[in-house]
């Protein structure tokens, strides 16, 4: 028997997440407003289970999520916006429309995550590129 592993796109601000829970078996997507901060969300993930995975676009909450989610030992990924396709003519954004189409993409393949960089390491890579000429 396969184990459903839901997978779950979020829209992070910093007073709520936009969360849609999105079951591969069924199609089904379940949303959820968490009127937590971005840390907040954490508890929302560890009650879907270990397997479920995560993903939010990288934005003004930076990497640090991600990173409490790693020591948490859950699977949240971090998507650039310029990544994350988007068809022709669509503009109207909301914060339900992103995060059921992260859900939908993460579950498709779609989606190029990058990885959190440490704090000591983000910081380099931000001083280097700022002093290039």
């Amino acid at each position: 028997m396969e184990v459903t592993i839901a997978k779950v796109g979020l829209d992070v601000h910093a007073a709520q997440t936009q969360a849609a829970v999105l079951d591969p078996a069924t199609g089904e997507v379940a949303l959820r407003r968490l009127r937590v901060p971005p840390l907040g969300v954490l508890d929302f993930l560890t009650e879907l289970g270990p397997r479920a995975c995560a993903v939010y676009e990288a934005g003004p909450s930076g990497f640090s999520l991600a990173r409490a989610a790693a020591a948490r030992g859950l699977d949240v990924r971090v998507v650039a916006p310029g990544l994350i396709p988007r068809k022709a003519g669509d503009r109207v954004k909301t914060d339900r429309r992103d995060a059921v189409r992260l859900a939908r993409l993460l579950a498709a393949g779609e989606l190029t995550a990058r990885g959190a960089a440490s704090r000591r390491g983000a910081g380099r890579v931000t001083r280097r590129a700022l002093s290039r000429p």
